[in-house]
């Protein structure tokens, strides 16, 4: 895959591309083809730069989180979520402006992977 060359050291040794092009694959055969992709919020939390994602296939869209090293340009986190990007609506937000909450999959196997979200002051 094209994205893997971009992903920084640790990352690649923890994602190495013949781990990340079958949950891609897994990921077309459980929603169809993919179609698009839109940013949905941007940051530089943790002086890092981030950006939720809102994927779009065939029958479903997911939630994807990538995090960039500003200093180096390289992916160092990459996360999917099968929460629904429409329930990322402001409405849905918390109610204190300064918390943020992150959906998130822990799992290398997505079939396999916990929900967990991640909440920011």
């Amino acid at each position: 895959m094209a994205a893997e060359r971009d992903f920084s050291a640790q990352l690649r040794a923890g994602l190495p591309p013949a781990l990340l092009a079958p949950i891609w694959r897994s990921l077309l055969a459980k929603y169809g083809p993919f179609k698009s992709s839109r940013v949905v919020t941007s940051d530089h939390r943790f002086d890092k730069d981030r950006f939720s994602l809102e994927l779009e296939f065939a029958q479903r869209s997911l939630l994807g989180l990538v995090v960039f090293e500003p200093k180096t340009g390289q992916i160092i986190g990459l996360f999917f979520s099968e929460e629904a990007a429409a329930a990322r609506t402001p409405s849905s937000a918390p109610t204190d402006p300064e918390v943020e909450e992150i959906a998130l999959s822990v799992g290398a196997v997505p079939s396999a992977a916990l929900g967990a979200s991640l909440t920011l002051p």
